[in-house]
């Protein structure tokens, strides 16, 4: 369902639709509502990212010589087409706030040689969570 289509940037300024959030993973993200008080349900959302995000990860987080000093891991192609699985399986999903003037952000972190750090935005008027960022940092020792 995925396939290569995840792992490249949208062309242009469109955007990729990767499915309906899984059950599971919406039951994290209303967890984490819940947590922070606030009474929401993205039961049914679907989740997509846009040419735009894809160029902001790579060119902020897809150069080794940028993220070595920063104790991060580069961003690969791999890494990208992950998105999937890190928002259905994520270790921990954490609500990051939101205003009214801001839509809802979310933390989504999934340890995977490392750990790959996805940031969500919902969009509840299109009933859309749209990535926003994706960077990998190391594991603790």
């Amino acid at each position: 369902m995925f396939g290569r289509a995840s792992r490249e940037a949208p062309a242009g300024p469109g955007k990729l639709d990767l499915g309906e959030i899984t059950p599971e993973g919406a039951a994290h993200i209303n967890a984490a509502l819940k947590a922070a008080g606030i009474d929401g349900d993205v039961s049914g959302y679907r989740m997509e990212v846009d040419a735009y995000a894809a160029r902001h990860a790579f060119k902020g987080h897809g150069s080794a010589a940028r993220e070595s000093p920063r104790g991060q891991i580069a961003l690969t192609p791999d890494n990208w087409a992950m998105i999937p699985d890190v928002r259905s399986a994520p270790d921990r999903n954490d609500y990051l706030g939101g205003a009214s003037s801001r839509p809802p952000m979310f933390g989504i972190l999934k340890r995977v040689n490392g750990h790959i750090l996805l940031i969500e935005q919902a969009r509840t008027g299109r009933n859309t969570l749209a990535v926003v960022q994706m960077c990998k940092i190391q594991a603790p020792k």
